[in-house]
């Protein structure tokens, strides 16, 4: 026996050994080994908000207590992946996990491991059957139905042979394992419904039956996968019926007013206004005044101060400098730390802007979107801006990613704070007269391709 699997045969023992020993205890443990761990730290949340955080040991194995436990969903993070654990009083969970296979990989032991290894088991299959539902979009709603109706068949039969052979579950689990088996199931109805209305046809209206059996304010479950993914799905199906109804090009201000009325006070519902927020100000077709209408019903219904924050500083730098005024003056440092004037008059081609954003996951994605745009649009030239890199480190990320040092700069203008965003790194088309020729834009945005086929024209 290898020596990390001996520690972990300590950990289940040392497991059993504390649920076992007394029967008034209010608190609760979470143990376990990480193969091929991606940092060095595992991280727990209740809410959306980190309430402990340890460091594994050298044999890649953490313990954490949390005292006088409330039973209830927490979620764990390690690296950039996460995943759920139920817990009550007197668990002790054990888990094991290998990186190289997150989800799949991952089993549980102790006491509370039978719930959860059974909720894993639900997220897997969820996963599997979201993957077929592509299959079933083009269906009819008749045979649409019988495909959910089957599938929940088969999982509520999966839950009964559950409860009959495993010990008593608490009322508040049970709550949750009903959004893991429908959730996922409604979720599919509502895209289907989306689908077939976007196309001009119409469902009947028992279709929508399914809908008395949810809640739409989960106050105990706002982090999970199965509520958040339907409750999306939801407001987008029913603002884009308003929209076609009412015939409007855009639903975002729809979408926006529908979640502010329909949920309740929570950090989801920030999360869920915000995106809103953002689609409307990215949305072509909102005119000026629905987009002020958007940031003042986000103001005034958000509780998060960061995200206000970061509202606040997209919709100066919006309003700063808009489509049809000429581009200011912009102070650039070049790659030899020379300084390089940009304005109005610098361009004999159409060009694209942009900034690079803060977080690295987010700039190595940007950076296979833009070598993606550099080779589809090779009449537009591309000018990279960077304000956090230090000089040293700026010049060794162009290096090593193949970037054409002539077309990036960093920053050198006070006065440009005013009006570029890392939070959604901007983007400003440019024509060749020098005039701007969209709103707040970014490349990573789904239609941003429609935008430089329009700068294509000019």
């Amino acid at each position: 026996m290898n020596k990390n699997n001996y520690t972990y045969l300590i950990l289940i023992f040392f497991a059993f050994f504390i649920s076992c020993k007394d029967n008034k205890i209010s608190h609760a443990y979470f143990t376990g080994q990480i193969a091929n761990p991606k940092e060095k730290s595992i991280h727990l949340l209740k809410n959306n908000h980190e309430i402990y955080n340890t460091t594994l040991n050298n044999n890649n194995n953490f313990f954490i207590k949390i005292d006088s436990v409330k039973e209830g969903l927490f979620t764990f993070k390690h690296g950039n992946e996460i995943q759920y654990i139920y817990l009550e009083p007197k668990d002790s969970l054990v888990m094991r996990l290998n990186t190289w296979d997150f989800d799949e990989s991952l089993i549980f032991s102790g006491k509370g491991a039978v719930k959860n290894n059974y909720l894993m088991h639900l997220f897997l299959e969820n996963e599997k059957q979201e993957k077929l539902f592509y299959k079933y979009y083009h269906l009819n709603e008749e045979d649409f139905k019988h495909k959910t109706d089957s599938l929940l068949q088969i999982k509520l039969l999966s839950f009964k042979q559950f409860k009959e052979n495993n010990i008593k579950i608490s009322k508040k689990f049970e709550e949750l394992i009903f959004l893991a088996i429908y959730y996922p199931i409604y979720t599919q109805m509502e895209k289907f419904a989306d689908k077939k209305q976007k196309n001009g046809q119409k469902l009947s209206t028992s279709f929508y039956a399914y809908r008395s059996n949810i809640k739409i304010n989960q106050k105990d479950f706002t982090d999970f996968y199965a509520y958040r993914n339907y409750v999306k799905n939801y407001f987008i199906n029913k603002a884009n019926k308003i929209s076609i109804k009412e015939n409007k090009k855009s639903n975002s201000l729809i979408l926006l007013n529908q979640i502010n009325n329909e949920l309740e006070k929570s950090d989801f519902k920030d999360d869920l206004l915000q995106s809103a927020t953002l689609s409307c100000i990215l949305d072509e077709n909102c005119n000026f005044n629905e987009k002020q209408k958007a940031i003042d019903t986000f103001y005034n219904s958000c509780k998060n101060r960061k995200k206000i924050k970061e509202i606040k500083h997209i919709n100066n730098s919006m309003q700063y400098i808009q489509s049809g005024d000429k581009l200011p003056k912009l102070m650039l440092l070049d790659y030899n730390g020379k300084s390089f004037i940009i304005n109005n008059n610098s361009f004999d081609k159409n060009t694209v802007i942009y900034f690079w954003p803060k977080e690295r996951s987010r700039i190595l994605y940007m950076l296979k979107r833009l070598k993606y745009l550099e080779n589809k649009y090779p009449d537009i030239n591309f000018i990279g801006i960077d304000s956090q890199l230090d000089n040293y480190n700026w010049k060794s990320y162009l290096k090593s990613n193949h970037l054409n040092i002539k077309n990036q700069f960093k920053l050198n203008s006070e006065n440009a704070e005013k009006w570029f965003c890392n939070e959604l790194p901007r983007a400003i088309l440019v024509d060749k007269k020098g005039f701007i020729k969209n709103d707040f834009s970014y490349l990573a945005q789904s239609d941003f391709e429609n935008l430089l086929k329009k700068l294509s024209k000019f």
